[in-house]
């Protein structure tokens, strides 16, 4: 628990705030004590200003009983101050000072109430030496207790830091198991298995709502796959039992000395049913497995329209039905064969479904923005919309469509291409008929 993200982004905040603790404490502790010793040497140089004037004024007499005065005031700090001939002996102020050359020293002398560290200065005066300080005593004091206030409020708010920490790591630490079980569970197939999210709003919650938004994805993906499975497993069951039965009908024919050939068309009709299954499985894998993006560029669609209405146009003309299609300049981006086929596909559809005398129309139109809406619409026998829901799923084949030649997978590869391209596929009512819109983004 204490290796948690959570923890060491604390402790590495506690660190950082004790290296900006100490930083600051450092630049304090440097000021604090520059400003206390400009205030110690300025009541030094006021005390001998007051001294010299007394000597210039009053002569070396008054001067000897002004040191002695002095060396006796109660200051907050120690008040040292001497009077040394030039032979060095001491004629007034506070014994144990000892007798310095002239300038700034910081030293340590016996005072009567102990060992004191003081700060000095010695000038001359005429024939004589004055040598004046003041102990160190509250600028050591203020020294020790902005250390120790440093010290203290560091350790506390450190201490802080880390507790709530170690709470934040232990709460996303029960948490991440939760989520590690919950994810285990979805590897062990329980796929409605969903990662727990609390009230907390925090950032694993919110990836615990993002993940479970990809789980209930994947679960309808293995679901849709699982259906998917089953129907081909069914669509290739039927026409493989009757090409076995195909085959085994047209051998007692050839026993009996009958003609085969029936049997052996009808079972090579099965056999190309089954083939056209399987080709376009595959197309639907190669589509999906595709990277998107790849091999993309401008598609006229025109010339495609014109390709299809050329192919398709005598076929539904067979089926009674008449294939208009419109000019158009628009030119989605995508890969130009799997465009192609969904084109075909959408219009060999309704070619299959919309019924005789219905009318199919082929356009496309570019909007301000760019993006390109491909529309094949029918005036045929529709879409109930229950069914509108299912139509994309592969091998579904609605009540109305059971009767009509076909897969199920023509608008499963649809919707795969589209999704490639990162289209979308509507399918509405054309009161009558049926509506099919691809809307390719721009660009």
């Amino acid at each position: 628990m204490l290796s948690g993200a959570a923890f060491r982004a604390v402790f590495l905040s506690a660190v950082l705030f004790l290296v900006v603790l100490i930083s600051v404490g450092a630049l304090a502790y440097t000021y604090v004590r520059g400003e206390m010793l400009a205030q110690t040497r300025a009541l030094i140089v006021e005390d001998e200003a007051l001294l010299i004037e007394v000597f210039r004024l009053e002569g070396p007499e008054a001067f000897a009983e002004m040191v002695a005065g002095l060396a006796a005031l109660p200051r907050p700090s120690y008040t040292a101050v001497a009077l040394y001939d030039m032979s060095g002996q001491r004629l007034a102020g506070t014994p144990g000072i000892p007798d310095l050359a002239a300038g700034w020293h910081r030293v340590e002398f016996a005072s009567p109430a102990g060992p004191k560290t003081a700060l000095f200065h010695a000038v001359p005066i005429g024939s004589l030496r004055l040598v004046s300080g003041q102990t160190l005593d509250v600028m050591q004091t203020a020294e020790t207790t902005l250390v120790r206030a440093l010290g203290t409020a560091g350790f506390v708010i450190v201490l802080a830091m880390l507790t709530i920490g170690y709470g934040v790591s232990a709460g996303s630490f029960r948490k991440l198991e939760a989520m590690e079980a919950t994810l285990d569970r979805v590897g062990a197939g329980e796929m409605a298995a969903r990662l727990p999210v609390s009230d907390q709003n925090d950032q694993i919650d919110r990836i615990a709502r993002r993940m479970n938004g990809h789980l209930a994805r994947l679960s309808d993906l293995v679901a849709r796959k699982d259906r998917s499975v089953s129907a081909i497993a069914h669509d290739l069951r039927t026409p493989l039992s009757r090409v076995t039965l195909g085959l085994d009908q047209a051998r007692r024919q050839v026993d009996r000395g009958a003609d085969p050939l029936p049997a052996l068309d009808a079972a090579l009709e099965d056999l190309t049913r089954l083939s056209s299954i399987i080709g376009t499985i595959l197309r639907i894998a190669r589509v999906e497995a595709a990277e998107p993006g790849l091999n993309f560029a401008a598609v006229p669609l025109g010339p495609i329209f014109q390709e299809i209405a050329e192919t398709y146009g005598p076929l539904a003309e067979d089926e009674g039905q008449q294939l208009d299609w419109q000019a158009t300049a628009a030119t989605p981006r995508g890969d130009p064969g799997m465009i192609a086929q969904l084109v075909a596909n959408l219009v060999q559809n309704a070619i299959t479904h919309a019924g005789p005398g219905a009318r199919i129309a082929l356009s496309a139109e570019t909007n301000p923005a760019g993006a390109v809406t491909l529309t094949v619409a029918d005036t045929g026998k529709g879409m109930p919309p229950d069914d509108r829901d299912r139509a994309f799923e592969a091998f579904f084949r609605g009540d109305q469509s059971r009767s009509t030649e076909g897969t199920g997978l023509g608008l499963a590869l649809v919707r795969a291409i589209a999704q490639h391209h990162g289209a979308e596929v509507t399918l509405e009512d054309n009161a009558p008929g049926l509506r099919v819109s691809v809307q390719f983004p721009h660009g």
